[in-house]
């Protein structure tokens, strides 16, 4: 069964693309984009252990001549095809962006449940502006898939923090999560208030939450 976080960055890819999906764990997304998609995907992890588990996924599908699998650092040079489109799951976003300094392509597909706002922002000041957007909630957490292309930019704080289409779609999905993120930050909001210690960024964070509950 294909897990609703594969199908959330699947969302994001076009019929037929080049993917090279770094830290591919089982490489599950390649299977599901060549046989749903058609595309061509590159895949790879720093553990060769990991690599040798994808390798036999990708055997079951009998796809081993449509998906190419090596042991790779991301955080290395990877000499990528610019032109492909990167995806990047299952890590926080400081990883993300560590990677994104030596490897770089014209779009570049994220995941994760860590710190948007500094996601959103470090790659657009990369140079790139964000395509497309997907909420889903899988296995009691909020995952966001992000798809970024090359090209100019200019967001308000909102938008990096809660995401120009999510926002622009504002289903009940995104209200939801939205006041998750009010939950989980109100009570240390409240408290350095009480002790006139609140911090700017906190401040506005909240400010903006409380515009899409």
């Amino acid at each position: 069964m294909v897990s609703n976080r594969i199908k959330s960055i699947s969302s994001l890819v076009n019929d037929g693309e080049d993917i090279i999906d770094i830290g591919c764990d089982h490489a599950l997304l390649d299977i599901y984009l060549t046989l749903e998609y058609g595309c061509r995907c590159r895949c790879c992890d720093v553990s060769e252990y990991i690599i040798n588990r994808a390798i036999s996924n990708i055997k079951k599908y009998n796809l081993l001549d449509s998906i190419d699998v090596f042991v790779g650092n991301g955080y290395d040079d990877l000499n990528l095809d610019f032109n492909s489109v990167m995806v990047l799951s299952g890590m926080g976003t400081s990883t993300i962006l560590k990677i994104l300094k030596n490897n770089k392509t014209r779009d570049i597909i994220c995941q994760t449940n860590t710190d948007l706002f500094t996601l959103r922002k470090g790659i657009c000041d990369m140079g790139y502006y964000i395509v497309s957007e997907d909420l889903v909630f899988d296995n009691n957490r909020y995952y966001v898939s992000i798809r970024f292309s090359v090209g100019n930019s200019n967001y308000s704080y909102c938008e990096f923090l809660l995401g120009p289409h999510l926002i622009k779609g504002d289903s009940l999905l995104f209200r939801e999560y939205v006041k998750y993120l009010y939950n989980k930050n109100i009570d240390g909001y409240n408290k350095s208030i009480k002790f006139n210690n609140c911090d700017s960024n906190l401040d506005m964070m909240i400010k903006c939450l409380k515009q899409y509950i």
